[in-house]
């Protein structure tokens, strides 16, 4: 009876908590932060209340679990105890996110009234500013850049958490009705299931989840608003404070001095750490030599050990320090360098090489990246040590020399990666000062005119034009000299071209000089003035000739090995031109190849063949091998033509028919006078060669031109062969058969 009792008190008060739930879960269909306009305050309010109300039901689900025994009802007083706690988890989150909005909120207000009314401006009365205070800004504005990007990410992951939290209150609500619907239709009591409270207490946790992505959500965006404001404002301000930043000489001295004062005591620091080093290096190596001096038990060989690794630990660290000072010392040099060329900038002093500070910020960039590798690498390796030695001291006995050991070796360790921390400090720092001064070195490029900019660029180009290349006698060789030689030289050039194209006309025209005596003229004098020409332009951009004496020897060898046949040709062509052996438009006959010659050049000789094909005979080929010219001297040829008649021909009559049809053709000379010559018996004819002389000139120069006339005479021989009946003979062969009995024949079928 008592047990029934029991359970029924229990069943009426989860029928309470479950009609409170579901009456909470009516009052607030809506998450507290969905309440449209509601102002932060009253929002708290809200919360504050709900918290309330919550920790009430809580204390009422302790009460009932301090009075159930072990059983499924104190499962579900706890499991219901553990959701209200998370929401009550959820409403403290929430009023942070609150007093969050407030602060946001009001910091939002003062920069828009900032910017509308520009009170963001501070100390706009002071007549200037030093250059430090705009560097100032400058690395205000710098770090809110960076951060502008991590603002982003987080509100992209809020977002992202927000629709989460919306997709998981949906399913719960789902659950809810479900579960709802079920004890509707199975007619069971709705406000005792335990199913019920549950499903309740977990959609109202992920509706108060939700209000809670919600609120983080607004937050973050008003974060990044806030950012950006920050970033306006500070770059208005920077854009008024230019205009009256001073750098002034003092400025800079002062900034020099401050930086030799910390490279003085760097240098009274890195000598200790050497004296530091050498003692550290002493006692290492005393410690290795005694390591092995007499057997000893094992433990005192590992205590041994111990102890050489410990100074040599404590050695690398003082080597780190050595090297960091020293690094430190080279980046101090480096930044007095900077602050120069910052106020040679500045001032747009004759300094500023803008070209030149660019390529040289890239390639320390690009080192110091290297290097910061190397220090996280070597910072790294040192927390991976001191996290085994640490490992190693917890095994070890407290108070023995291995645990002494152990805690020598940690400090050294310590101490390493505290050097790697401020290496990798100073890293950073010098990187944040080259990005500056690229920073301003881009900025000043977009404010330049047009005509500042192309005088910076003729600066360069002046620079380029002024770089001595080498000097002889003490004067410099320039590669704007260089440049003027070349362009004076091309255009000589072009003019000697032009000049001894028209002397060679002038020659052919009024002189009656002959075409390719003409163009012999032209050429050379054409060498002679480019010779004239070089040397004129040598003396004019005074470029010395003992300048070719540098040099003569490595010519000297080129010629000798690599041009020899390049010159050997040149000097050929020059022999060619004065001698004349070969001349424009003679017929030669070079290694059984036949033509016209059209060009004679500097190295080669070019020849139209009689098939209209263009051969190039180097020069040195020409004077060196027999070639035939057959217009060197006149133009007439002998050709001939053989013709044989059949034995028992009047030979007169052949001889008499031969010269008629030679003298017919208008193309034979006449004198030299054509002629017939009884050549030879052959074996089956008598063999007749009429010679006849052409003339070049007259036929033309092409071989197809005299050999028709050699095909018309052949023509006119037949034809007159024909009509006087002689036979002109053809290959005969008499067949005698010597048999001393009859031939035998006989016929058989197959």
């Amino acid at each position: 009876m008592t047990r029934v009792r029991k359970t029924g008190s229990v069943y009426l008060c989860l029928a309470v908590i479950s009609l409170l739930c579901v009456l909470h879960g009516v009052l607030h269909a809506q998450p507290s932060g969905d309440t449209g306009n509601s102002s932060p305050d009253s929002m708290q309010k809200s919360i504050l209340n709900d918290k309330a109300s919550i920790q009430e039901e809580i204390k009422k689900i302790e009460t009932l679990l301090g009075r159930t025994a072990e059983g499924d009802e104190k499962r579900v007083f706890e499991e219901q105890a553990e959701l209200l706690q998370k929401i009550d988890l959820v409403y403290e989150q929430r009023l942070v996110q609150v007093k969050r909005s407030l602060e946001l909120s009001r910091t939002l207000a003062q920069l828009r009234k900032e910017m509308e009314e520009g009170t963001g401006q501070a100390g706009v009365t002071e007549p200037s500013y030093p250059f430090s205070f705009l560097d100032e800004l400058g690395d205000k504005l710098t770090l809110l850049q960076e951060q502008t990007g991590p603002l982003q990410d987080v509100l992209k992951t809020a977002e992202e958490s927000y629709q989460s939290a919306q997709e998981k209150l949906k399913e719960k609500a789902q659950d809810l009705r479900r579960i709802r619907d079920e004890r509707e239709g199975g007619g069971e009591a709705l406000l005792a299931s335990p199913d019920l409270m549950a499903a309740e207490l977990s959609r109202r946790f992920a509706q108060e989840e939700a209000a809670l992505r919600k609120e983080l959500v607004e937050n973050e965006r008003l974060e990044n608003i806030i950012q950006q404001l920050k970033i306006t404002l500070l770059e208005r301000k920077i854009a008024q404070v230019q205009s009256r930043v001073r750098f002034t000489e003092e400025e800079l001295d002062g900034h020099l001095a401050a930086l030799e004062d910390e490279i003085a005591a760097l240098k009274t620091r890195l000598e200790q750490a050497k004296a530091k080093k050498d003692r550290a290096e002493l006692k290492w190596l005393k410690s290795l030599k005694q390591s092995g001096a007499d057997n000893q038990p094992p433990e005192a060989v590992q205590e041994r050990e111990k102890e050489v690794e410990s100074l040599k630990l404590w050695y690398d660290t003082c080597s780190l320090e050595v090297m960091l000072l020293s690094q430190l010392i080279t980046f101090r040099n480096d930044q007095k360098k900077l602050w120069q060329y910052r106020y040679a900038l500045f001032h747009n002093t004759p300094l500023v090489d803008t070209t030149g500070w660019r390529r040289e910020i890239s390639q320390a960039l690009n080192q110091l990246a290297q290097d910061r590798q190397r220090v996280i690498k070597l910072q790294t390796g040192s927390l991976n040590e001191i996290i085994v030695r640490n490992e190693q001291l917890a095994s070890a006995d407290r108070g023995s020399r291995m645990s002494l050991l152990l805690e020598e070796q940690i400090r050294a360790l310590k101490e390493k990666e505290g050097l790697s921390r401020e290496c990798l400090e100073a890293v950073q720092s010098m990187q944040w000062e080259l990005k500056r001064l690229r920073g301003e070195i881009k900025a000043r490029e977009m404010r330049i005119g047009l005509r500042e900019r192309i005088a910076n660029y003729w600066s360069v180009v002046y620079r380029i034009w002024q770089y001595e290349l080498t000097s002889i006698d003490d004067r410099p060789i320039t590669v704007g000299k260089i440049i003027i030689a070349l362009l004076l030289f091309i255009l000589g050039f072009l003019v000697s071209k032009r000049l001894t194209l028209q002397m060679g006309q002038q020659l052919v025209r009024r002189f009656a000089f002959d075409e390719s005596a003409a163009f012999a003229c032209q050429q050379i004098v054409h060498y002679l003035l480019l010779i004239l020409l070089l040397l004129f332009v040598l003396n004019l951009v005074r470029i010395p000739l003992t300048f070719f004496t540098v040099i003569g020897g490595a010519l000297a060898i080129g010629v000798g090995f690599g041009s020899q046949t390049i010159v050997n040709n040149f000097l050929s062509g020059l022999i060619l031109m004065i001698e004349r052996p070969v001349k424009i438009g003679d017929i030669v006959e070079v290694e059984n190849v036949s033509g016209t010659v059209e060009w004679v050049g500097a190295r080669s000789t070019r020849i139209k063949t009689f098939d209209n094909l263009r051969l190039v005979v180097p020069n040195s080929t020409i004077l060196q091998n027999k070639i035939i010219n057959w217009s060197l001297t006149d133009d007439i040829v002998r050709r001939q033509i053989t013709v044989g008649v059949m034995y028992g021909s009047p030979v007169r009559q052949v001889e008499k028919l031969l010269l008629e049809a030679a003298g017919e053709h208008k193309l034979v000379e006449h004198y030299p006078a054509p002629l017939v010559l009884f050549n030879d018996f052959g074996d089956s004819a008598l063999i007749f060669v009429l010679h006849i002389w052409v003339s070049l000139a007259r036929t033309g120069k092409a071989q197809t031109n005299f050999g028709k006339v050699e095909s018309d005479i052949r023509f006119c021989i037949e034809e007159l062969f024909r009509q006087e009946g002689i036979v002109i003979a053809y290959p005969q062969r008499d067949l005698h058969i010597d048999s001393i009995k009859p031939i035998e024949v006989k016929l058989r079928q197959e």
